[in-house]
C-alpha cells in the first residue's frame, strides 16, 4: 500500500487488473512535480507502476544536450520540458491521462508525438514553440492549459511558425551578432579601421572586398571566421552574399 502526503486515491476502478486475486485495480496519483498514474490493488498494493519508472528515469532528459540530439528521447524530452513548464506556470503539478497503465501507449505521449511531427522531429523547435505558448498565449491571454493538446491545435502551430519566420528576417541595418565583433575586434582590429563592421549590410561590402582582392589579408579571416559560425555560406570556396532586405 501506498502511504505519502504525495498520493492521491481515486474512487474509480481501472481496466488493470490485479495479479494476485484478479479484481480491479484503483488508480493513484503520484509524484509533486507531475501527477502520475499507478494502479494498485486494496489487498495486494501496487500493480502497474510504468509510470513512476518511466518519470525517475526520463523526466529530466530535456536537460541534456545529448538526449535532446537522440531520437529516441526527443518525445520523453517534450513530455519531460512540459511538465516542467506547466508547473512552474500553474504552481502545481500536471495530471497525465489515467487510461493506459504503459506511459508510450498513453493520450499524452501520443500527442507528444502529433507535436514533434508538426516540427518535423526538431526537438528544439519544438520546445521553443511550448515556451512560446506559455509566454505569449497563456500568460498574456490568460487562457488555460487543460491537457497537452492545447499545444497540437494547428492555428498555435502557424502562428508560432509565422512569429519565428518574420523574427529571423534579417535587414541591412541589422546589427551583426556581438559575439562575432568581439572576436573580429580582438583578432582584427585594424580591419574596423578601414571598414565599417557592425551590421548585416557591412559584411556583404566585405564579402564584395574579398571576391575581388581575395582572401589572404585580415578581411578574408574575418569572412572565414563568418563562414565557421554559419553566418554566410560558402559555395566551391567562395563566400556567398547574404541576403538581406531594406
Amino acid at each position: 500500500m501506498i502511504n505519502s502526503k504525495n498520493t492521491k486515491k481515486l474512487k474509480k476502478k481501472s481496466s488493470v487488473r490485479c495479479k494476485v486475486c484478479n479484481n480491479e485495480t484503483e488508480i493513484i496519483y503520484e509524484n509533486e512535480d507531475a501527477h502520475y498514474p499507478v494502479f494498485s490493488c486494496p489487498q495486494h498494493g501496487i500493480q502497474q507502476d510504468e509510470w513512476k519508472r518511466w518519470w525517475e528515469q526520463y523526466s529530466e532528459k530535456w536537460k541534456d544536450k545529448q538526449a535532446r540530439e537522440n531520437p529516441r528521447d526527443k518525445l520523453v524530452c517534450l513530455i519531460g520540458y512540459f511538465c516542467y513548464k506547466y508547473k512552474q506556470f500553474y504552481g502545481h503539478p500536471y495530471t497525465f491521462d489515467s487510461s493506459n497503465p504503459i506511459p508510450y501507449k498513453s493520450k499524452d505521449f501520443i500527442i507528444g508525438r502529433r507535436i514533434l511531427s508538426m516540427f518535423d522531429n526538431d526537438i528544439t523547435d519544438s520546445l521553443l514553440y511550448i515556451k512560446w505558448v506559455f509566454l505569449k498565449k497563456v500568460a498574456s491571454r490568460k487562457r488555460t492549459v487543460s491537457s497537452l493538446g492545447f499545444f497540437s491545435l494547428t492555428n498555435l502551430v502557424n502562428e508560432y511558425k509565422c512569429a519565428k519566420a518574420l523574427n529571423n528576417v534579417i535587414k541591412r541595418q541589422t546589427n551583426l551578432p556581438e559575439d562575432f565583433i568581439n572576436w573580429c575586434k580582438q583578432n582584427y582590429n585594424n580591419v574596423f579601421e578601414k571598414h565599417s563592421l557592425s551590421t548585416w549590410n557591412d559584411l556583404n561590402v566585405l564579402i564584395s572586398f574579398v571576391n575581388t582582392f581575395g582572401n589572404d589579408n585580415e578581411e578574408g579571416h574575418i569572412i572565414n571566421e563568418a563562414i565557421n559560425r554559419n553566418l554566410i555560406n560558402s559555395v566551391n570556396g567562395s563566400p556567398q552574399f547574404k541576403s538581406l532586405e531594406d
